[in-house]
Order: structure tokens, then sequence, then C-alpha cells
């Protein structure tokens, strides 16, 4: 017990000397000096240094005697007394409980509480007693906190990678209970070390023990523990650490890179973890599509269309750092609207490009064609260019441009126009016809030619402006000019067709490829009369050929029953020959001179083959035979 009491007034002997020492220094009145805040654990106990001055006038008959008042300084509130030198009389919560360790002639007012609880804390008032008039309640006071566990200094936030220095504390200010300080789940924290040191503040002492370490991110959620430990005492004090380490963001999780197509819809995820919460934002290219302060972001698209194709990134930022992670949305579509080169025109002989192109996902087959002709074909290219050299009128017209992949086709057009000289088509000729001659001058060119027929023999120009004796009618770059002759028979006529424009101009002699027709060589060489001789010469000369052979000698002929072709020929000469009978008698020709030249024309003839003659009788006109006489005729068909 007297080792106990050394140690104890050797615990608070530095505390008196410094009261002692600013005694010295400060006016004597009446002050008292003790912490104004001290601690102790609840079970335990506490001395409270104290130390107290008067002033040099007050007298020291009586003696001095001191009381400690708890929570108020004033004696007519009744507070509990703690502690009372001249009864001892105190309240029952400190009954057994006080000892005043200091001499209060040496000024000492020191006090000790034992066997702490939480009925104990509150402040402490010390009133001395050296008889009327020198009672005096000190000012000053001790306010005392009972604890049931150490205390950890949580700082503001552990920051990952970054040292961090936890200190657990606990008061000391028990002389006879040393608490020792113990950490516990410490094991695998990097670079850690341990220190345990005792300060004094204001007359109140503190132990503490400082773990170092370097937090990291398997760390997050580490559970630290500091225990209090008194040496053969069972009681236990434990507080707790949960590591809630910051850190900049160090995952950020998005979907997949993701194919769609146009119209459907997509969602975008993005979750981040990092401590403390990050800012989140949704960006394509630059573009700041959403934000949040949260753990995950989401970002939805109604309607995909291929503006919305492109690199999505989400980006986390906290304090501490930022990290970002990203995915490529691919949207396929079909092509657009080929973009074609300009409308051309260019004249025969030039060089032609022709640029197709067009925006697609997946990249299109692109096609050139002319009506039904591929013309140039590219695979999975958004561009296609057509040349074509040396252009020619087969050139002109409209040329398409086919775009198409897996989603889709379309197309688009554009025209070439060839400018060229006229060209004098093959079907330009002339044509003997029933009532004269017709000429037929078709011409291609571009731009449209002037026609012109010339009859040089005749010292005849014909425009085909002149509508009384041509007509023209234009179809594309084909102008069809017609020039009608009436009452003109001469096969001999040099009929020429000429057509200019501004790039050349052509001249043509119309030919007469078939001659002119039976018809016109009957009724324009002989007249009525000569006609009806012809061709009663002709079946005459037929009829005596064959009169030897019969009917069904001739079996391979074909006998039509319809009216044969000669005899309608026939019935219109005899139909002439009254209108014609008076000028007759002028042109009579003889038999044997018509049908020489008959057969001459008939050579000319490629188209008759052979002859099926047949014999009916002919009823007799106008006198020139009888009614009674019957007439052998032939048949000439032509095959």
């Amino acid at each position: 017990m007297q080792f106990l009491k050394e140690e104890i007034m050797k615990h608070f002997r530095d505390i008196l000397l410094i009261f002692l020492l600013l005694e010295g220094v400060l006016c004597k009145t009446w002050k008292a000096e003790m912490p104004q805040t001290i601690s102790a654990l609840k079970g335990s106990c506490v001395v409270i240094p104290c130390s107290f001055t008067y002033p040099p006038e007050a007298s020291l008959s009586a003696g001095i005697h001191g009381i400690w008042y708890f929570n108020s300084p004033y004696p007519n509130n009744y507070p509990p007394v703690v502690f009372k030198s001249k009864t001892g009389i105190v309240h029952r919560n400190y009954l057994g409980r006080t000892h005043l360790l200091g001499e209060l002639a040496q000024r000492n007012c020191t006090l000790q509480i034992s066997d702490l609880n939480e009925d104990h804390q509150g402040k402490y008032y010390f009133r001395v007693d050296m008889g009327k008039p020198n009672i005096y309640t000190f000012a000053e006071y001790s306010e005392l906190f009972v604890l049931e566990k150490p205390s950890i200094d949580k700082p503001e936030e552990i920051i990952s990678e970054r040292e961090m220095n936890i200190t657990c504390s606990t008061p000391n200010n028990c002389p006879h209970l040393k608490p020792l300080l113990i950490w516990n789940n410490i094991e695998g924290l990097e670079g850690q070390t341990l220190s345990s040191y005792t300060v004094q503040e204001n007359g109140a002492w503190t132990t503490l023990s400082v773990l170092s370490f370097i937090p990291t991110q398997k760390d997050q959620g580490r559970q630290l523990k500091c225990s209090i430990l008194h040496p053969n005492q069972t009681q236990n004090f434990e507080e707790y650490l949960t590591l809630n380490i910051n850190y900049a963001p160090r995952k950020v999780e998005v979907n997949h890179s993701m194919e769609t197509t146009e119209g459907s819809k997509v969602v975008l995820h993005c979750s981040v973890d990092s401590s403390p919460l990050s800012d989140i934002q949704w960006l394509l290219n630059d573009e700041v599509l959403a934000h949040t302060h949260a753990e995950m972001l989401t970002w939805e698209i109604e309607n995909v269309d291929f503006t919305h194709e492109g690199l999505y990134t989400c980006l986390a930022q906290n304090k501490h750092g930022e990290k970002n992670s990203t995915l490529y949305l691919s949207v396929k579509y079909p092509p657009r609207l080929p973009e074609l080169s300009s409308p051309t025109v260019v004249k025969e002989g030039e060089d032609v490009t022709l640029v197709c192109s067009t925006e697609s996902n997946p990249e299109s087959v692109l096609s050139w064609m002319k009506g039904d002709k591929v013309l140039s074909t590219i695979n999975y290219e958004n561009e296609l260019t057509l040349s074509i050299n040396n252009v020619s009128p087969e050139d002109d017209g409209e040329y398409l441009c086919l775009a198409e992949n897996p989603y889709g086709r379309i197309k688009n057009s554009v025209n070439i126009t060839i400018l060229f000289a006229p060209v004098i088509l093959p079907e330009s000729k002339c044509t003997a016809v029933r009532d004269g001659v017709q000429c037929v001058c078709a011409v291609k060119s571009n731009p449209e030619p002037s026609l012109l027929f010339q009859i040089p023999g005749r010292n005849i120009t014909i425009n085909d402006t002149d509508y009384e004796l041509a007509h023209s009618h234009k179809s594309g770059y084909t102008v069809r000019s017609i020039l009608e002759l009436k009452g003109e028979t001469a096969t001999d006529l040099n009929v020429y067709c000429s057509a200019a424009n501004e790039y050349g101009d052509k001249r043509h002699k119309l030919d007469f490829p078939g001659g002119p027709t039976v018809w016109a060589i009957i009724v324009g060489t002989i007249g009525g009369v000569s006609v009806f001789i012809f061709i009663i010469a002709v079946i005459c000369i037929v009829s005596q050929s064959h009169q030897k052979k019969t009917l069904n000698e001739s079996s391979s002929f074909v006998q039509t029953e319809s009216t044969p072709a000669i005899y309608g020929l026939v019935q219109k000469v005899q139909e002439n020959l009254e209108k014609t009978e008076v000028e007759s008698s002028g042109h009579e020709m003889d038999a044997d001179m018509l049908l020489n030249e008959n057969d001459q024309k008939e050579k000319n003839e490629h188209d008759l083959e052979y002859a099926n003659i047949d014999f009916v009788k002919l009823a007799a006109k106008k006198g020139y035979l009888s009614s009674e006489e019957e007439t052998e005729y032939a048949e000439i068909r032509v095959k």
C-alpha cells in the first residue's frame, strides 16, 4: 500500500510542480488549477490533479478544509458531495470511492475516484474552507468523461496506395491500472509498423498506439480492432475500425461492342467501382449523352439510325482519379440513294467519267448498268467510277447505278447526251407507189438536222419544211422525212437526201430497190386498150403451151378458191376501157412487142416462180366478145 501511494505521489509531482511555478508567476488570489477535461475507463479509477491559491491576507487559524462538489459550485443548490475532509459525509454514489491524495495545507487538492461508472461523469468543483470569512468555491472545474472503450482516431479518408497512420488512444489517469493497447487483424497490411507512447496535456494523461501501413484495394472492408488490457484484470475494452479505402475508379464495366439494325432499341450499361462515388458520363465522340453521380449509368436509344453508330465511352471521375471504358455500336442499314455525277452532254469522240457513291453498312455491291447490260461492278465499296472513252451515239442514254447489300437495294440514274453529226439510216430509199413515187429520208443526229431533198436532173431542191411536198416526224434522235412525187413514174430519177447540223453534214442518193410496181408499168406505159391486148396475148400463149396437158397433170400446182389475182386485174382494166376507148386507137401496140417487153420485166421480178393455169369461161363484155363465146385464161400466182 505504501508503494502504491508513493507511485501516485510520484505520478503527480510533475503536475504540482507546474502549478507551483504558475503560482509564482500569477498574482496570489483565489484560484484553482486542474484539468479542464479528464477521462477514465469505466470500472477503473481517475485521479484529478488539483492545486489552489488564496490571498495572503487569508487567516489559517482554523486550519484548511476542502470539499468537492458534483455538477454545481453553489452549496445553496445542495449539489452531491463527492469528498468532504471535515466530516467525511458524501453522496451515496461516492461512498467508499473517493480519496484526497493531496495535502490541503500545501494547497494540493488532488482527488481520486475509484470504481467509476456512468453516474460519475460530469463536472467537479473544489471548495476551500479556512474559516469565515475565508470560505471560497473556485470557479474552475474539471469535467470527467467515463469511457467504455478506447478511442480510434478515424481519418477523414483512407486513400489507396497512400501511407496512413491510425491512432488508438486510452486515458491513463489511474496510476495503479496502467493500460496496454493491442491491435488485432492487422496481418497482411502492407508496410505496417506499430509505436506506443503516453502524453500529458493540461494535467491529463493519455496512452496512444499508432498503426502505420499502406492501404490497398484488397484491404477494403477490413475490420481492425484496438483492445485495452490491464494487468490482472478481466475487463476487456475494444474499439473497431472498418477500412473504407478511397480510390480512383478501378473498374468501369460496359456492354460488349454490338451490332444492331436501324429502328431497333439499344441499352448501354456502365457500372463503376470507386470510392467515393464517381461522376459518370456516357459520351459519343465529345458529346455528353448522359450524366449522373452514382454507381451505374444507363443510356437508352429507342430508334437507332446510322447517326448512332460510333465509339461510345463511359467516363468515371472522382477526386482521386478517373477511368473509362469504351464500346463500338455498329448500325447495319441498307444503301442510301446513290449520289451520281451530273447529267453529261459530250461530243462524239470525247471521254466521259461517271461516279456513283453511296453510304451503307456493310459496304455495298455497286454496279453501273445500261439497260440490262452490266458495264462495271465493284464489291464492298462505297464508290464506283465508270469511264467511257471515245463515246459514240450508241453510248447515249440512261445509265443506272445499283447499290445493294444484305439489308436492301436502291438505284439511281443519270443521262449521257451525245452530240453527233447526221447519220443517214439504211431505210432511206424511194419506192414506186400507185399514184407516183415516195421517197423516205431517215436521219439520226443530235442536235436535230435540217433536211433537203434534191433532184439534180430536174434542178429541184425541196426543204423538209415544204409541207405541200414533204412532211417529217421525229422519234428520239431519228427524223424521218417523206417526199411524195405524184404522177411520177420514171425509175431513173436521181433523188438525193442531205442532212446537216453544227457537227457535220451528209448527202445520200436514195435508191429504187424494187423498181416500179406492175401497175405502174402497165398504166404508165400503155393505155387501157393496150393493157387489154397485152392480157389477151399472154392468155393465148400460155394456153397453147399447155393445151395437151390435162388438169391432173398439173396437180403439183395449188388452185385457190378465191378469185384469181389476174382476173381482178382484168376487171379493173375493163372498167378503165370505157374511159380510155377513144384514146386507145392512137396507142395500139403490137402484141408480140408487148409480150417481149413483158417477158423482160418478168425477168427482173425475183419473186415470180411459177404459174398455175386454170381454164374457165369468161363472159364477154360490151361487144368485145360474143355472149356465147367462151374465153380461156391463165392464173399466175406468185409463190
